[in-house]
């Protein structure tokens, strides 16, 4: 049962209020609805089996002093952290305590275990060398405990009391996005245990406060979002964004404070023009995060389709643009939508259309680099938002691919053959001041000059409707016993790889060298694991096979290019019949990249340096200005 869908249009009252203005009185809202609403919720999703016999567990192994012999409880790990563990099993022994469905509801084994394991909590009071734990996932466990056994006679005022002031974590004026809004959530749960009107009325204005545009952490004004500064996390912080709004909506349902109409614009713009933008299928782009790709399953966004859902109920007037989101991701048949999107606050963009979707993210000065090694994860990442291009028809090409990864051929990038070592855990902004691109909301083109990593090359991305173009120009590696690689694509391998000359075509997408370069194709058989990748994984090996196509421009480059066409959407008769022609690379140097499609008349330039160009009755073509942040980018399309 969809309990959110059931509750929608009382939450859409309490999520717009009356007038879509600003709060109202807060006084006179019953905190025990709202404590109500928060169990609705909680329960949502419990897998009802599965606690009971997790609650029986615990109960049994349970030491006489509240504590489980399995856990370290001086742990110092970043992550995972063994004595949050000690409160996950109160949370599901808890569950199983208040449900009148099960055959444990007010046991009192039960229930004098579960104070048992609290009064151990607060003896101990374990603290994390990781903030996050600290300050989010530990107040929000005791919040949700204490939720669940309020009005208990398992509970005594005494112990309520200390776990409450237990829950006193975390700055939420100081946070930013969505840590703000995960810490908010706890500060909700406080404030309804308590009845603090002042406290629930501050924490929803800075929890719907991060519903605004132009801070460097959060939404961006082009809809993109960063999170641990410039650095884009529409997939992972935009999740953790998105679900906390919604969230808080559906505690306060009934309520008379709600979000003004500026901030449902901004939810609406970010949800519509970018989150949706890195879906396809129920996958998500793994250009659009950070570390989250080096969690197994973390690319698959299953309940996706359920918060467009809830979106559509929230928010009437763009209803049947979420519903139509919703459709296009159940099934990429339905797929009508066709659009190139530059997020340019993130060195980012998207091409989608029926056929395909295919992304390419970069990082400038202006912009941070996909974080690596910070928590032990994302470990060989240091070459993500070096050019790192992704190419989908069916969504899942890379899903859970990772493990077995070459990480030193990234899709889409040039670099030494070889993983580099990170430097700073946490990210760090590119090293050029050239990176971006332009678009017309149909097609646009994207381009880097790219010094890195004993690497430097002129890169550029031309995406057309049918077609993507990849250039690369002025290629220089340093290293005389290392090759200098260029990664056109790295995928599981399904079905037949078809080649000819100067073509391979593989999973519905065909590849077409346009110079002398010569691509290698390799399909294999590769194993790791999640560990080698993230230390919070597991060990155990898997093994895939792998689809790998590169061209290798030798030891010690001088002057290295590269030149090749990318068709998706192709059957593999397609593609033994399709014509190239039409396509054109008129230059594809240092100091220029050109592009023209003959059939439709469409044009591509990009000026690495002040110039002009001529072609046909376009006569000196100059290049243009685009101004980010001070910086410019001369790119023409």
């Amino acid at each position: 049962m969809n309990i959110l869908k059931k509750l929608g249009i009382v939450i859409m009252g309490a999520l717009l209020g009356e007038s879509h203005g600003a709060a109202k009185n807060f006084s006179y809202v019953d905190m025990n609805e709202v404590v109500n609403n928060i169990k609705v919720i909680l329960w949502q999703d419990v897998n009802s089996s599965k606690v009971l016999d997790q609650a029986k567990k615990w109960k049994k192994s349970i030491r006489e002093n509240g504590s489980w012999i399995d856990l370290d409880y001086q742990d110092k790990s970043r992550t995972p952290w063994s004595p949050q563990q000690h409160l996950n099993r109160i949370l599901e022994m808890s569950f199983a305590y208040t449900s009148e469905r099960m055959d444990t509801f007010k046991d009192i084994g039960l229930g004098s275990a579960i104070i048992s394991a609290l009064n151990y909590w607060i003896s101990v009071s374990p603290i994390c060398t990781n903030w996050w734990f600290n300050d989010i996932s530990v107040p929000q466990t005791i919040g949700k405990i204490l939720i669940l056994l309020d009005e208990t006679e398992c509970l005594n005022m005494e112990l309520r009391d200390q776990l409450i002031l237990c829950m006193k974590k975390g700055n939420l004026k100081k946070h930013e996005g969505a840590n703000k809004m995960d810490i908010a959530l706890h500060y909700l749960f406080r404030a309804a245990l308590t009845g603090d009107d002042k406290l629930m009325k501050e924490t929803v204005k800075e929890a719907f406060g991060v519903l605004s545009k132009g801070k460097r952490e959060g939404i961006q004004i082009d809809d993109s979002y960063h999170q641990h500064g410039d650095q884009l996390y529409i997939s992972g912080y935009g999740d953790v964004l998105i679900d906390g709004v919604l969230s808080i909506a559906c505690y306060l349902k009934g309520t008379d404070y709600g979000l003004s109409e500026e901030q449902l614009n901004v939810l609406s713009d970010f949800v519509l023009n970018g989150y949706g933008s890195i879906f396809r299928s129920v996958y998500k782009d793994y250009n659009a995060g950070g570390r989250l790709l080096s969690r197994k399953n973390a690319l698959r966004k299953s309940d996706i389709v359920k918060k467009l859902e809830l979106l559509s109920e929230l928010d009437v007037q763009n209803e049947l643009n979420y519903q139509e989101l919703a459709r296009e991701i159940e099934s990429v048949s339905n797929v009508k939508d066709e659009y190139n999107r530059l997020f340019w606050r993130s060195d980012y963009m998207v091409q989608n259309n029926p056929s395909y979707q295919a992304s390419v993210r970069g990082a400038s000065v202006r912009t941070y680099k996909a974080e690596t090694g910070g928590n032990g994860e994302n470990l060989k990442g240091t070459l993500l938002s070096a050019g790192s291009f992704s190419i989908r028809v069916s969504g899942d090409e890379y899903f859970n691919i990772f493990p077995c990864w070459d990480w030193s051929k990234i899709p889409g990038v040039t670099s030494l053959n070889q993983v580099p070592s990170y430097i700073k855990e946490w990210g760090e902004p590119g090293k050029t001041v050239f990176v971006g691109g332009v678009s017309d909301g149909k097609m646009g083109a994207f381009a880097m000059d790219y010094a890195e990593y004993g690497v430097r090359a002129r890169k550029g991305y031309f995406f057309f409707k049918d077609e993507i173009i990849c250039l690369g120009a002025g290629i220089e590696g340093n290293d005389p016993n290392v090759e200098t690689i260029t990664s056109i694509n790295q995928c599981l391998c399904r079905g037949d790889v078809v080649q000819d000359t100067g073509s391979v075509y593989h999973d519905h997408i065909a590849y077409y060298s346009l110079d002398s370069s010569r691509m290698i194709v390799e399909a294999d058989i590769r194993q790791g694991s999640w560990r080698d990748i993230n230390l919070t994984q597991s060990k155990d090996y898997i093994r895939q096979k792998i689809f790998s196509l590169y061209i290798d421009h030798g030891k010690d480059t001088k002057d290295g290019k590269y030149s090749y066409m990318i068709v998706p959407g192709l059957t593999q008769d397609e593609f033994r019949s399709h014509l190239i022609n039409h396509i054109e690379v008129l230059r594809n140097d240092s100091f220029m990249q050109a592009v023209v499609n003959t059939k439709t008349h469409e044009l591509q330039v990009v000026f690495y340096e002040a110039g002009g160009f001529d072609y046909r009755d376009l006569k000196s073509v100059s290049y243009t200005h685009l101004r980010a942040h001070e910086t410019e980018l001369h790119l023409v399309c």
